[in-house]
């Protein structure tokens, strides 16, 4: 797959998530002086370049809730849930019923699949993957799991772009559906995207990028 275009560090980061809840009508902690490479050298597990600096951003404005579960209004109840490092396992091993229902695709080739063109899509044209293999070894860094939602945000080191970046996807294991990124911060500006309302048409497969982003604050992340 191509580059993800990534161009985010923790300081873009926090500018990024700061203006995002300015627009909400809500204040992040002032950051000063924040350490950012210790905390990124204290995570204990691989992990792309945008999840970390996320991780080492959200660590100093003391995690603010801006993950909402798609198609929710707004309330403390449907926002994810990131786990702490020491949590976060692979989808095989976090979900015994993921694991069930995708017994039955063992037969498919995941190198093939990631090889195949049609895979690389990022768009409202991509296929729905949330049963395939190529999805039980990507990492569960966060969920909402209870009675009413059963949904998962996860990055996956099978898949990744020529500058490193592993593919992002948020699965909603209920409906089921599975929107997947070239990388982590093009998710996070899918969640600012739809947060604001600014997705065009109910109709279609709710996939947004960075090219629909007119605020332009996404560029703080990804490269035009």
């Amino acid at each position: 797959m191509s580059g993800s275009k990534y161009i985010g560090t923790p300081e873009s980061w926090v500018k990024f998530i700061s203006e995002w809840m300015k627009v909400k009508g809500r204040n992040t902690p002032e950051v000063i002086d924040a350490d950012f490479k210790k905390i990124i050298d204290q995570f204990p597990i691989s992990a792309t370049s945008s999840y970390l600096h996320f991780y080492a951003a959200m660590e100093v404005l003391d995690w603010p809730d801006i993950f909402r579960i798609f198609g929710e209004v707004e309330d403390f109840g449907n926002f994810f849930e990131f786990l702490k490092p020491h949590a976060i396992n692979t989808l095989v091993f976090y979900d015994e019923d993921y694991y069930e229902s995708a017994k039955c695709f063992v037969h498919e080739n995941v190198p093939m699949l990631v090889a195949d063109a049609n895979y690389k899509n990022y768009s409202r044209e991509q296929d729905d993957l949330t049963s395939a293999p190529v999805m039980a070894g990507a990492y569960v860094i966060a969920q909402k799991n209870d009675v009413v939602f059963k949904n998962y945000l996860l990055i996956n080191p099978a898949v990744r772009s020529s500058d490193g970046e592993w593919e992002a996807t948020y699965m909603d294991v209920n409906m089921p559906i599975s929107l997947r990124f070239p990388s982590f911060a093009e998710m996070v500006v899918w969640f600012y995207l739809t947060d604001l309302s600014l997705y065009p048409d109910q109709n279609v497969k709710p996939w947004l990028g960075h090219t629909d982003d007119t605020t332009g604050l996404s560029r703080l992340l990804i490269e035009d």
